[in-house]
Parts: structure tokens; C-alpha cells; sequence
């Protein structure tokens, strides 16, 4: 008698202790979960891309094509990234759409997405900041050699420049 009295002291406290590191698990991620809408795209250089006399770096101010861009973070560690964007082919653009899907896993305020498989993953880093009193969540993300539109300045038509751009996405995360 006194053996199974120990064996189900033993069997109640790993319960206990199973059931604790899953309930800091999920506190710990609660912040980063929700909806982030892309609020910057900044070009390494100011653009009149939309061609109305005023120039900026937040490409978000010169085309309506980033409109409704947006990441949404699963607590199931999945995420969806609805990417809207300027497409530039040859001295034409337009907008375009990609969507991808993956997973997602967080280490202190760097949030990684995966998506793909095999020798086709893609691998992305994002720093999270968390909510604060008079602000909201945010995902950055710092791209080097990324292309993003840009106006030829000798023909006045669209082409793709690159250089380092930074992304930022706004959230409404449960934290909030």
C-alpha cells in the first residue's frame, strides 16, 4: 500500500509540474499573438513614387499598393504574412499580392518565422516590441540589399532600386 501511495504522489507531481511549463509557455507568448498591419516601409532614400511634387522614405506615404498588409500571429505558432507590394517590371508597375504561411517561434523579443521545407526554407527575423502604456505591439524587420520601387530620375518612369529597407508592423496583440 505504502508503494502505490508513493507512486501516485510521484505521478500527481508530474502532473504539476507538466501543467506549469505549458501555462508559462503560453503567458510568455500571449503579447506576440494578434493581428500586425504594416505601418512602415522605409527606403534607404526619399521617393516621389506617386508623383505628387512631396518625397518620402516611408514608401507606405507614396503608393496605395502596401494598403491591407498584414501578419497574423496564431497562438498554434502559425502565422499568415499577406504581403501587398509594387511590382516593377521593366519601366511599368503594379500592385501585387504574395501570401505565406508558416511557423513561428519567439526567443526573448526576436520573433522568427519559417515557411517552405528543405533546401526551399525561408527564414525571417523579426524584433517584437511589446505593447506599452501609450503604444502599440511591433514587429520590425531589417532587410539588406531588399528591392523596393524607386522613379528613374533621367526618364520619370518606375524601376526596382535596392538597398537596406526597414519593415514595420503594428499589432494589436492581445497583450494590448
Amino acid at each position: 500500500m505504502k508503494k502505490l501511495q508513493i507512486l501516485m504522489m510521484a505521478m500527481a507531481g508530474c502532473f504539476v509540474v507538466g501543467c506549469d511549463d505549458t501555462e508559462n509557455e503560453d503567458k510568455t507568448n500571449y503579447d506576440v499573438v494578434g493581428t500586425y498591419n504594416l505601418s512602415a516601409f522605409n527606403a534607404p532614400t526619399a521617393q516621389d513614387f506617386d508623383g505628387n511634387g512631396t518625397r518620402s522614405a516611408n514608401l507606405l506615404e507614396e503608393s496605395s499598393c502596401y494598403n491591407n498588409s498584414r501578419m497574423t500571429v496564431n497562438s498554434s505558432n502559425t502565422y499568415t504574412l499577406v504581403d501587398n507590394y509594387v511590382d516593377v517590371t521593366g519601366d511599368t508597375s503594379s500592385c501585387a499580392t504574395k501570401i505565406t504561411s508558416g511557423s513561428w517561434s519567439r526567443s526573448g523579443n526576436t520573433f522568427t518565422t519559417m515557411s517552405g521545407n528543405g533546401s526551399n526554407m525561408v527564414i525571417n527575423n523579426y524584433t517584437f516590441t511589446p505593447a506599452g502604456n501609450s503604444n502599440s505591439a511591433t514587429m520590425s524587420r531589417n532587410v539588406s540589399n531588399a528591392y523596393y520601387p524607386s522613379i528613374n530620375t533621367s526618364s520619370g518612369k518606375p524601376q526596382s532600386s535596392s538597398g537596406d529597407v526597414n519593415m514595420v508592423y503594428t499589432g494589436a496583440a492581445n497583450g494590448n
